[in-house]
């Protein structure tokens, strides 16, 4: 079987308010952390104490605008996620998220990239495919590359794109996340717990770097983005 739902909900059980709360936890953790510079920061503010130049009521107007240019509705935890943070770069750089007005297919975003993944041809079933946490085969489906939504980089190099795939949803109409490395990616059901998983692999990195598994992020700044349900490890 091969087919692009995933008939479970994505488990997020967030608002604005939780990814304020959330984000400002992840910025005063990092800035503890010996040898913090803001650049190689991927939250470089504090959203409680420097939220966004503009109101909530006109950054969800300006992703209303944008979706009827994408022709798609962007999920809840990721239109939560930018009016809580407004991200404000027009263009793909390091450790950084795109403005709305720049959010688009890969191919526009990144000419190019991906081009490895979409002439390998992989297109796993939904067993292998719909595994997520630490279970998770290192496996993605090539055929998801042209509609695929580039939303930013997590790290210094072009390998580590952050992406959104519209074909793949949840129930609950959460898209499926995508954060890749130098060696494979990383899917989670939504972008509010691939964020989680960011946050506690760059502010809290573990010798060996083993599998993020729900129990390893519990008591951490992860809580304050709440999650329901969950149903992988």
């Amino acid at each position: 079987m091969n087919t692009n739902r995933n008939p479970r909900h994505s488990g997020y059980a967030g608002s604005v308010d939780d990814w304020r709360k959330f984000l400002s936890c992840w910025h005063h953790e990092a800035r503890r952390r010996k040898g913090y510079n803001v650049t190689y920061s991927l939250v470089k503010r504090d959203v409680l104490a420097r939220p966004p130049d503009i109101g909530d009521d006109a950054i969800r107007e300006e992703i209303k605008k944008h979706e009827k240019r994408l022709g798609l509705r962007l999920p809840r935890s990721y239109v939560d996620f930018l009016i809580a943070y407004y991200p404000t770069e027009t263009t793909l750089k390091d450790l950084e998220f795109l403005h709305i007005s720049a959010i688009d297919k890969l191919d526009k975003v990144f000419p190019g990239w991906g081009t490895e993944w979409a002439a390998s041809g992989a297109n796993p079933d939904d067993a292998d495919y719909f595994t997520y946490g630490t279970e998770q085969v290192d496996v993605t489906r090539a055929r998801y590359i042209k509609t695929t939504l580039a939303v930013g980089m997590h790290d210094s190099d072009s390998p580590f794109m952050l992406l959104l795939h519209p074909e793949v949803l949840t129930s609950d109409g959460e898209m499926e996340a995508e954060a890749f490395f130098h060696a494979g990616s990383a899917r989670t059901p939504s972008f509010a717990e691939m964020m989680r998983r960011l946050y506690y692999s760059k502010v809290r990195p573990q010798p060996g770097s083993p599998p993020i598994s729900q129990e390893m992020m519990r008591g951490s700044c992860a809580d304050l983005l709440p999650m329901t349900g969950v149903w992988w490890k």
